[in-house]
Protein backbone atom coordinates (compact mmCIF):
# COMPACT_ATOMS: atom_id res chain seq x y z
CA UNK A 1 0.00 0.00 0.00
CA UNK A 2 1.19 3.49 -0.84
CA UNK A 3 1.20 5.78 2.15
CA UNK A 4 0.33 9.23 0.88
CA UNK A 5 0.61 12.11 3.33
CA UNK A 6 -2.55 14.06 4.08
CA UNK A 7 -2.39 17.49 5.68
CA UNK A 8 -5.05 18.36 8.26
CA UNK A 9 -7.28 15.56 6.91
CA UNK A 10 -8.05 17.84 3.96
CA UNK A 11 -5.41 17.86 1.24
CA UNK A 12 -2.61 15.68 -0.06
CA UNK A 13 0.98 16.57 0.70
CA UNK A 14 2.96 17.19 -2.50
CA UNK A 15 6.41 18.58 -3.28
CA UNK A 16 7.30 21.29 -5.83
CA UNK A 17 6.90 18.72 -8.62
CA UNK A 18 3.42 17.74 -7.39
CA UNK A 19 4.75 14.33 -6.33
CA UNK A 20 3.06 12.93 -3.24
CA UNK A 21 4.91 11.40 -0.33
CA UNK A 22 4.54 8.06 -2.15
CA UNK A 23 7.41 8.05 -4.65
CA UNK A 24 6.22 8.20 -8.27
CA UNK A 25 2.64 9.13 -7.41
CA UNK A 26 1.60 12.61 -8.57
CA UNK A 27 -1.52 14.62 -7.78
CA UNK A 28 -3.24 17.65 -9.30
CA UNK A 29 -6.58 19.30 -9.93
CA UNK A 30 -9.44 19.12 -7.50
CA UNK A 31 -7.68 16.35 -5.56
CA UNK A 32 -5.45 19.14 -4.25
CA UNK A 33 -7.68 22.20 -4.44
CA UNK A 34 -11.15 20.72 -4.02
CA UNK A 35 -13.52 22.91 -6.05
CA UNK A 36 -11.86 26.24 -5.32
CA UNK A 37 -9.50 26.21 -8.30
CA UNK A 38 -11.37 24.13 -10.86
CA UNK A 39 -10.83 26.66 -13.65
CA UNK A 40 -7.03 26.36 -13.45
CA UNK A 41 -6.92 22.59 -13.00
CA UNK A 42 -6.32 21.98 -16.73
CA UNK A 43 -3.20 24.13 -16.73
CA UNK A 44 -1.89 22.51 -13.57
CA UNK A 45 -2.75 19.09 -15.01
CA UNK A 46 -0.55 19.85 -18.01
CA UNK A 47 2.35 20.83 -15.73
CA UNK A 48 1.92 17.74 -13.55
CA UNK A 49 1.73 15.51 -16.63
CA UNK A 50 5.01 16.97 -17.80
CA UNK A 51 6.61 16.40 -14.38
CA UNK A 52 5.35 12.80 -14.29
CA UNK A 53 6.71 12.17 -17.80
CA UNK A 54 10.11 13.53 -16.75
CA UNK A 55 10.04 11.22 -13.73
CA UNK A 56 9.26 8.18 -15.90
CA UNK A 57 11.91 9.12 -18.47
CA UNK A 58 14.54 9.16 -15.73
CA UNK A 59 13.91 5.42 -15.26
CA UNK A 60 13.41 4.44 -18.91
CA UNK A 61 16.23 6.27 -20.67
Amino acid sequence: KAKIGIMNNVSLVVNDNYETTAKGIFACGTVLTWDSDIFNSGEVGYIVGKKAAEYIKSYVY
